[in-house]
């Protein structure tokens, strides 16, 4: 099987890694195609370099076309559309970040309330009309895969380009879902691939009722990117883990796992908060605890702003600065992260990936619903997953008293198994069974997929003269942020009276 993977940084390597590795291993012609660099994975590099069948490609002449760069904007238009309907009420974060990439030339166009199902269909109509991207077109020729894969899709042009390329040809398509919250807090999934791989019976509804998948062309495969923490145990003893990161070895610790920038920009200040009232709290267990702080990668800068070394039981590890380094690596320390779990007590924090990889490893998952945080924990669909896949992940509260009390049983039962857990893993990470790996799943319908036959799409062989306008102001706004707001206007009223 030839297999073209277009992903979007080299980051995704970390959550592909293992069906990348089998893929090879099975004898397949693998090349991955890159949108960007602007993350380096030494790993991926290294994975690369040692594997004969595998090529390394950019799509930096791909979506590179007026008409593409005019898709791409209409897309994000439509994208922007979703977070207007009903479920999204309470959203405010994922509507305003959605309005903000949307191209300034089509930002006033789209304003809450004002014809938003028409101005969708409108968009919807442009997008079909639009011809394929050349560069696009010699990617796909040139690679003659059996099958193209991409991921994450949302809001890359490259991949969507890729995709309606592929469909021209006849050559079957693929999404894998990356995230857990791909479905609900990012783009629509445009164009609809031939198949689309999710990890679970909750992202198959959302597959389903959010984006108009047909349900036959979705696969559950489980969540692959998890599979290497089954069956890892901890590479040092409680004691040795507690010296090195500089915490008392006699005393149980909680580990805070910090959420990104964008559901947490002021987390520091929180934890500063929360650590005075666990230490000012009447329980010994927790004026005593220790405290491990791990930032999100992708959130350090501001841990600076707090002074947490009065407290000499709490740690920040990574500290900011090494952290930003990793950072830029994207190559975390597995084994410190899991080790750093599997010896708390309890892990507490916001929304964030890893409190699914503490539930793998069988800790408590603890949270605060604070007001500061309600638009991105009540606020974001895939925080539901957290709260009800298996029964709720979460030991949820909403006031510090009730936190700290769940926190004090937790810490008594210092690390034992939690059976709430288990039920989410189980559920939510692997739906075909605690012992049934995703990996080998996902490599299988990438397999399947390949032997799909597909017949070829039609696309218009050129645009009309109303889209060459509008694409040429996308041009232009790319360019220069010029706002033709008069002609895009005219020309999208144009085309709503023309259907």
């Amino acid at each position: 099987m030839r297999l073209l993977f277009l992903l979007s940084h080299p980051g995704l390597y970390r959550i592909f890694e293992r069906p990348l590795a089998l893929l090879a291993e099975r004898g397949h012609e693998l090349t991955v195609a890159l949108d960007n660099e602007r993350y380096h994975s030494e790993a991926f590099a290294a994975f690369v370099a040692a594997q004969q069948n595998v090529t390394l490609v950019r799509t930096t002449s791909v979506a590179t076309s007026d008409c593409a760069l005019l898709g791409r904007d209409v897309r994000s238009g439509r994208d922007y559309l979703r977070y207007l309907e009903p479920r999204y009420a309470g959203a405010p974060k994922l509507r305003d970040r959605g309005r903000r990439q949307v191209p300034g030339w089509l930002r006033p166009l789209l304003r809450d309330g004002v014809s938003a199902q028409r101005t969708g269909t409108v968009l919807g109509h442009i997008e079909r009309r639009l011809p394929l991207d050349p560069g696009a077109l010699r990617l796909i020729e040139r690679q003659r895969p059996d099958v193209v894969a991409v991921s994450p899709l949302f809001g890359f042009a490259s991949q969507a380009e890729a995709l309606r390329a592929a469909r021209a040809l006849g050559v079957p398509t693929c999404l894998c879902v990356a995230s857990w919250d791909n479905l609900t807090s990012k783009g629509l999934i445009r164009p609809l691939p031939d198949h689309v791989l999710v990890w679970n019976e909750a992202q198959r509804r959302e597959a389903v009722e959010l984006h108009g998948v047909p349900a036959q062309r979705i696969t559950v495969t489980g969540a692959q990117a998890f599979d290497e923490w089954f069956g890892r145990r901890p590479a040092t003893t409680p004691a040795a883990f507690a010296r090195r990161v500089g915490l008392r070895e006699d005393r149980p610790f909680l580990l805070y796992l910090g959420s990104s920038g964008f559901i947490a920009p002021d987390e520091a200040r929180f934890v500063a908060e929360w650590l005075r009232a666990l230490r000012a709290h009447p329980d010994e267990r927790l004026r005593d605890v220790g405290v491990l702080v791990r930032p999100h990668p992708q959130n350090v800068r501001h841990w600076g702003e707090v002074d947490l070394s009065g407290d000499p039981q709490v740690v920040m590890h990574p500290p900011p600065a090494e952290a930003a380094q990793v950072t830029r690596r994207m190559d975390w320390s597995r084994e410190d992260a899991h080790d750093s779990m599997a010896h708390a007590a309890a892990v507490v924090g916001v929304n964030t990936t890893a409190m699914i990889e503490a539930a793998i490893v069988g800790r408590g998952v603890f949270t605060m619903l604070s007001p500061r945080f309600r638009a991105t924990q009540e606020g974001t669909l895939h925080f539901e997953h957290l709260r009800s896949a298996g029964g709720g992940l979460l030991h949820l509260s909403d006031t510090f008293d009730a936190h700290f009390a769940q926190l004090a049983e937790a810490v008594e039962r210092d690390g034992e198994p939690v059976a709430r857990s288990h039920r989410f893993v189980e559920a939510f990470v692997r739906p075909h069974g605690l012992d049934r790996a995703a990996t080998p799943l996902v490599v299988d319908a990438l397999e399947a997929a390949a032997e799909t036959a597909m017949r070829p799409a039609d696309y218009p062989a050129r645009p009309g003269a109303a889209l060459r306008v509008l694409a040429a102001v996308a041009r232009l706004h790319e360019r220069h942020g010029a706002r033709l707001l008069g002609v895009s206007r005219s020309l999208l009223t144009t085309l709503r009276r023309s259907r």
